[in-house]
Parts: C-alpha cells; sequence; structure tokens
C-alpha cells in the first residue's frame, strides 16, 4: 500500500522563541475554566493549565535568551489560579465577616456606601492573600459574578453578606483587568524590542469582538469562526496555535467535504514547523500532528459515505494512514493504545487488513473495554473473513454500551457476517422489549420496558386492546430510552372492567429496527461503514 510520504517536521529559520511564549501564555488565559464555580470543580479543571504554566516558567528561567518578562506573567498566571480558588472557597469567610461588622457598625447608615468591599477584603488580606500586584486574582469577571450568584442562591443570606460577596467579586475582577493591561503591555514592549508586527502578539480582541466570537461558539457558526481565525491566522503567520485553532473550526465547518478536509489536515501538518525546536513545546508539535490524523480520517470516511467502495484506497486514506504512523513515531509508548487503534482502523479504510490486524490486536486487552473499539474490531474481522470472531465482538460492543444499531444493519464492513450468521445478527441487533397495562381506577396506564443492551430512539409505540366488542387504538411516542429502563404513559384509555382480553396487541417501531423496513441487507457494499475510534473535534 502506498502511503504519502511525509516531509520531516523541522522548525522555521523565522521561528520565535519568545513570540511563541506570547501566544502561548494568552492561550492560557483563554483555557481559563470561568464556568466553574465550585473550588474542587475548578482545582480538576485547572491542573493541566496550571502544570503548563510552571513547566513554561521554569523554561524561561533556565534560558538566558528568554525574556524574564515573560517568566513574571507565567507567575502571575499560576497566582491567578491558586487565588481564584481560593476566592470560591472562602465566599463563606466573607458572608461571615460581613455579617459580624455588620452587627458591630449597625449604626452607620453609610454602610451601604462601599463598606461591604472593605470588608472583604480585609477578611482575604487577613487570611494570607498576597495584596501585591504580582498576583492576578480572576480571568473573567462574568465567571465570578456566576461564582458568587450561584453561592447566594443556594444559601439563605442577608443583603449585606451577598453585597459582600459581590463587592470582593467586582474588586478581584478588577484586579484581573489591572493584570490582563499589564500582560499585555508586556507583549507590546517585547514587540518592539524584537520588532515583531504589533499584529503578531495577539490580545487584540475589543470586548465587542470578543462578544462576536463568544456568540459565534455559542450558536455554532462555524464558517463565520473560520473567517475570524482567517483574519487571525494572516496577521499572524508565525502562530502554531491560532492556526490550530483555524484548523479545529475548519473541521467542523466542512465536515461533509473531503476535499477541504484532507487539505486542512496537510496545512495543519505543515503548522508543525511553526513550534519551537526545544522538548517543552512537544506537547503543541503533537497537537498539530494528532488533529491533522483525525481530520485526514474525518475526510476518509467521508469519502466513503459518498460511494468509495470498501476495497479503495486514495489519498486521504493513505494520508491518515501516514499521520497516525508518525504521530505513534512522536509518542511511542502510547500508553492508552489510542494511537495503534486509530492506525489500525486507517490501514482498513485503505484495505490494508492484514496489517490493520496486527495493530489492532497489539491493542486488543488495552482497548476491549470501549464499546467503539470493539464495534470497529468486528467490522475488521468481518472484512477479514473471520466471521464468527467478527460476531462475537459485536456482541460485545453493544453489550458495553454501543448504540448506533441502525447503522449495523446497513454497514458494509459488516455484509459477510450479515449474511453468514443472519438468524444470530438478527438476534443481537433487534429490539427486545415487553408492555403492561395498568388498571389506574377509571383511566389505564400503559408501560413499555427496554430488555434490549442498548437505547432505543425515536420510539413509535402502537396498541390495540381488545375487550368483547370494544377496540381501542392508540400510537404512543418517546423519544429515547435506555436500556433496562421504562417509560409509563399516564391515563392512556378508559378502563375496563377485569383485565384487557389477551388478543390486545402491541408494535414497537424505532430508529433500531426501522432500518429493516424494505431494506435488502445483501446488496452489495457501496460504502464503508469504517468509524474512527477517536472522537473528532
Amino acid at each position: 500500500m502506498a502511503q504519502e510520504k511525509l516531509p520531516d517536521i523541522t522548525p522555521q529559520a523565522d521561528v520565535d522563541e519568545n513570540l511563541f511564549l506570547v501566544r502561548v501564555l494568552e492561550s492560557l488565559y483563554s483555557q481559563w475554566p470561568s464556568y466553574a464555580s465550585d473550588p474542587d470543580e475548578f482545582t480538576a479543571e485547572s491542573a493541566e493549565l496550571r502544570k503548563e504554566a510552571v513547566r513554561f516558567r521554569q523554561h524561561i528561567q533556565r534560558h538566558d535568551e528568554l525574556d524574564k518578562a515573560l517568566g513574571a506573567r507565567f507567575t502571575d498566571f499560576i497566582a491567578a489560579l491558586d487565588a481564584y480558588t481560593d476566592f470560591l472557597a472562602n465566599i463563606s469567610v466573607i458572608k461571615a465577616e460581613a455579617a459580624k461588622r455588620q452587627q458591630q457598625d449597625s449604626f452607620q447608615s453609610g454602610y451601604e456606601g462601599g463598606y461591604a468591599g472593605a470588608a472583604s477584603f480585609s477578611t482575604l488580606t487577613n487570611s494570607g492573600y498576597d495584596t501585591g500586584d504580582a498576583a492576578v486574582i480572576s480571568l473573567v469577571i462574568g465567571g465570578l459574578v456566576y461564582a458568587a450568584d450561584a453561592w447566594n442562591r443556594s444559601n439563605e443570606s442577608d443583603e449585606a453578606q451577598k453585597r459582600a460577596v459581590d463587592a470582593e467579586a467586582r474588586r478581584i475582577g478588577d484586579r484581573y483587568l489591572a493584570s490582563l493591561t499589564q500582560a499585555q503591555a508586556t507583549a507590546r514592549t517585547l514587540a518592539k524590542k524584537h520588532g515583531w508586527a504589533p499584529s503578531e502578539i495577539g490580545w487584540e480582541l475589543s470586548d465587542e469582538e470578543a462578544q462576536v466570537v463568544t456568540r459565534l461558539l455559542e450558536t455554532n457558526d462555524w464558517s463565520a469562526l473560520v473567517r475570524v481565525l482567517e483574519r487571525q491566522t494572516s496577521l499572524r503567520p508565525r502562530d502554531a496555535i491560532t492556526h490550530l485553532s483555524l484548523s479545529y473550526f475548519k473541521a467542523l465547518a466542512f465536515a461533509e467535504d473531503s476535499d477541504i478536509l484532507g487539505n486542512t489536515a496537510r496545512d495543519l501538518y505543515a503548522t508543525a514547523s511553526l513550534v519551537p525546536a526545544d522538548g517543552v513545546y512537544d506537547d503543541y508539535r503533537i497537537a498539530c500532528v494528532s488533529l491533522a490524523a483525525l481530520i485526514a480520517s474525518q475526510a476518509r470516511l467521508v469519502e466513503f459515505q459518498n460511494g468509495q467502495a470498501v476495497s479503495q484506497s486514495t489519498a486521504n486514506g493513505q494520508l491518515a494512514v501516514s499521520l497516525w504512523k508518525k504521530l505513534l513515531a512522536m509518542s511511542p509508548s502510547d500508553p492508552t493504545g489510542e494511537i495503534r487503534e486509530a492506525l489500525a482502523f486507517a490501514l482498513m479504510g485503505v484495505n490494508s487488513l492484514g496489517e490493520a490486524l496486527q495493530y489492532a490486536n497489539d491493542v486488543l486487552r488495552l482497548r476491549e473495554i470501549d464499546p467503539q473499539f470493539c464495534y470497529n474490531y468486528a467490522c475488521l474481522l468481518s472484512r477479514a473473513g473471520a466471521l464468527e470472531n467478527s460476531l462475537r465482538w459485536l456482541d460485545a460492543s453493544i453489550r458495553q454500551g454501543y448504540s448506533h444499531v441502525a447503522w449495523a444493519w446497513e454497514d458494509p464492513d459488516l455484509q459477510r457476517v450479515r449474511i453468514a450468521y443472519s438468524k444470530e445478527f438478527a438476534e443481537l441487533l433487534t429490539p427486545r422489549w415487553s408492555w403492561t397495562v395498568t388498571d389506574d381506577w377509571v383511566w389505564d396506564d400503559v408501560t413499555l420496558s427496554n430488555e434490549s443492551h442498548f437505547p432505543l430512539s425515536n420510539i413509535e409505540f402502537s396498541i390495540t386492546l381488545n375487550k368483547g366488542a370494544r377496540q381501542e387504538t392508540r400510537k404512543l411516542t418517546c423519544r429515547y430510552l435506555e436500556p433496562g429502563k421504562t417509560k409509563t404513559w399516564v391515563d392512556v384509555v378508559r378502563g375496563v372492567e377485569g383485565v384487557w382480553d389477551s388478543s390486545s396487541t402491541a408494535s414497537l417501531l424505532c430508529d433500531q429496527n426501522r432500518a429493516l423496513e424494505g431494506a435488502n441487507q445483501n446488496a452489495d457494499p457501496v460504502s464503508d461503514g469504517w468509524h474512527p475510534p477517536l472522537k473528532y473535534p
């Protein structure tokens, strides 16, 4: 099998490590988990950010050629993470201090003029907080306000205590803005010192622009975000991080266009040459290659969905294989087995079944508890002719939670096992259910139980209830029913004396068996059912 030959990743001559660190610092700020209002949640969500900031600060300290002012800004970021966590943890202390001072000074009519903020600040100072300018206390003011509001809503507090917390949130927000201004000033100073174009340093979004970007994210307007990022990358040709973001959103905006996806993957691989050579930046190189591999895999999947036969091999498929092999060479330990897993099914996507089986078998014990791996492995075994084993792994995938059962009925990769073991295949994938009618005085309830190993979706449950000459028909609907769960429709039909006749019937139609209606299960495959095991961005 021919593979696309990829050039070695060598940093470009104009890569500036100080400039890259400026972009790293802004990217850390942009990942601040402002949605986390609980101290433990915030600490967990920010752990990797803190680790990365410490790593880059130490790197700057060890290398004389790097600007020490940047090290100070990374120190600010670390202090911000720690202090924000303390703020969340000490909201109750702030409120207690406010209540105490209110009792002592209740006669002062000037309380509402700002006393609550002063009281809360003194509380933090007395608790050992650093009041110097070096620490950034918060990233996003909205996150602070959210944290304060969440605490206030969940606890009965008087107005003075609420004002104390709100005032502290505002004060910390003001300090954040001051610290952010300091970081921006440092970036501008370094731009003049090193001769960077002002547009290269970033930090340029106005409040209005930031609101626009936020709205685009909230509305999933990926195409508009691509245009924003294309403008930014044109202004920052040496910025690997913004190029990464652009590729991410291109993959979302053009998820059905294999040509654009393939070219995006190639461009992103080339972006890895914008990362400085030192090993401290390896994560950014790996991010470029891994996202490129995922996008190339998506490009190949789109080709299959658009009519490529399972035995065909294309440039995008060969690119995906080459990228996964490059990534494996960069991360040879592959402790979770996910890289080798992805490589195995990329090889299956270009019909290199023998090599695909080698990699899949190599990670079998690592990945066998993942339902997507089990399903993909069943497809690979079916393609390779190991049909009984394929059926066993299909069973394992369903028992572990694989839910795309409707696709399994049509998947060309499973055609051989679907034909050879038609009865057993149907038993695995046919929904199993039971139903009851419960007498509830005047009106009767109907309950449906999902006894399958997989969820049922978009259910149409039709019943015909008979009692002598009386007959009642109903069509009941349910959007989603998990395995082992029940759905009860209340007061469906007026009850009868005794019970309904045994001639009463029910039928169930759902996404998981709807594909069987009129489908020819033995049709020749025209597209591939391969599903890449890693989640796409």
